[in-house]
């Protein structure tokens, strides 16, 4: 996202042609497949609720939605699995923070036992669990 962010070619959403704006949708569905996949994988491990998980299927499109994004395809983040996973669970974390309160309990590191899941999900993506809190001070 930061990467997309950062491109030096800004055009209004208005003024993009049909292919651009086609280009676009590709890629932000793109994005949003592969944040779903982490979601779901990072859903089970964290032992999220059917019913929350559902709520995140729900505002994932909204939140992709907002990414700025170039429409020419090698505007396409080139991520591994691990790290598409990270955005994932940093999606996650925000969304615990703004919009599904009822994530908050799995992200509270104070409980040992979710403590230990998030460390377990962060092992699998070779992220440690302060490096992921250092990383959450920035939202």
């Amino acid at each position: 996202v930061t990467y997309l962010a950062n491109q030096t070619s800004h055009k209004q959403i208005s003024n993009l042609t049909k292919q651009e704006i086609q280009t676009r949708q590709w890629i932000l569905g793109i994005i949003e497949s592969q944040v779903k996949l982490g979601i779901l994988t990072i859903a089970k491990a964290l032992e999220i609720e059917e019913q929350v998980i559902k709520d995140l299927r729900r505002g994932l499109r909204d939140i992709v939605a907002t990414f700025y994004i170039i429409a020419d395809e090698v505007s396409i983040p080139k991520l591994d699995k691990g790290q598409w996973k990270l955005v994932a669970l940093v999606l996650l974390r925000a969304q615990s923070k703004v919009q599904i309160p009822s994530l908050k309990k799995h992200f509270d590191l104070k409980d040992e036992k979710v403590a230990q899941k998030l460390a377990g999900v962060l092992k699998d993506i070779s992220f440690s669990l302060a490096e992921f809190e250092e990383m959450c001070t920035l939202f």
